[in-house]
């Protein structure tokens, strides 16, 4: 289909472009990241052009079919063109948290592009892609950050209660009263699990031990398989950090818990 779309349209085209986004898409849920990378990265090359007017027809040095026939015109699908570069460039972000490359220039950088161009595209109301945005965002700036190093570790906590505070308004998150259909109890144990990742690093023990215990509580209500690693992994934080805490007997039964969970897995 992209070899066709390249020969039809350009090898620079939107459509072009379009492809291989889809292609990024699918080695993404292969867990294949890096490969989601490459692609997303050559995604964002064809937008960048597009954006700054650069995009020729065809390029030189690819091979493409004579044109014996008419010229094929692209359809014009290049509306919202900035709202889908913004797009390539969180996807690329997400892809390199993925592969745990956070201190890679271009994480955050895509980051930030895309927030902001999402803020400017959607400022009457919050929008879920500038959450995204902000939760990554919190990710990385936690990642990047030492155990002594509370300015980034604040930063990171910042970040991630401007994104709960987003998806809480547009229904995702549990208001413990009437909840929306939007519901979506994993997010809502990712946030916790960062929350008390946060206040771990930042030396609150007992809250990080209490919001772990709600993340967990959240992981252990979603009931496909996959979600046992993630509930072997917040038991496995607790017990280390019980650890800490000089509570042996609470780390012994939560570590045992963990690596019960984690041989079922495997």
């Amino acid at each position: 289909a992209l070899r066709c779309a390249r020969r039809m349209y350009g090898v620079n085209s939107i459509r072009a472009s379009e492809i291989l986004y889809d292609a990024a898409t699918s080695y993404w849920h292969l867990k294949e990241y890096d490969k989601a990378g490459e692609f997303w990265g050559a995604c964002l090359q064809i937008r960048t052009m597009h954006l700054k007017g650069e995009a020729a027809e065809y390029d030189d040095d690819e091979e493409r079919e004579e044109e014996d026939d008419e010229t094929v015109d692209e359809p014009d699908i290049i509306s919202n063109g900035d709202v889908e570069y913004a797009k390539v460039l969180y996807n690329t972000a997400a892809s390199l948290c993925a592969m745990g490359r956070y201190s890679d220039s271009r994480t955050l950088k895509s980051l930030e592009q895309a927030k902001e161009i999402f803020s400017e595209r959607f400022d009457i109301l919050p929008h879920v892609e500038v959450a995204n945005c902000l939760f990554y965002m919190a990710v990385t700036y936690f990642k990047r950050a030492s155990a002594q190093d509370t300015i980034l570790l604040k930063t990171a906590s910042v970040h991630l209660n401007r994104a709960s505070s987003i998806y809480r308004t547009l229904g995702y998150l549990s208001s413990g009263g009437d909840d929306s259909d939007l519901v979506d109890l994993a997010l809502q144990a990712h946030i916790r699990l960062m929350e008390g990742s946060i206040s771990e690093a930042l030396g609150k023990f007992h809250l990080a031990i209490d919001t772990y215990m709600v993340a967990l509580h959240l992981y252990r209500q979603l009931d496909e398989k996959i979600w046992e690693v993630y509930v072997a992994s917040v038991l496995s934080t607790m017990g280390k950090l019980y650890v800490k805490m000089s509570h042996d007997a609470a780390a012994i039964v939560h570590l045992d818990e963990a690596l019960s969970l984690r041989r079922e897995c495997l």
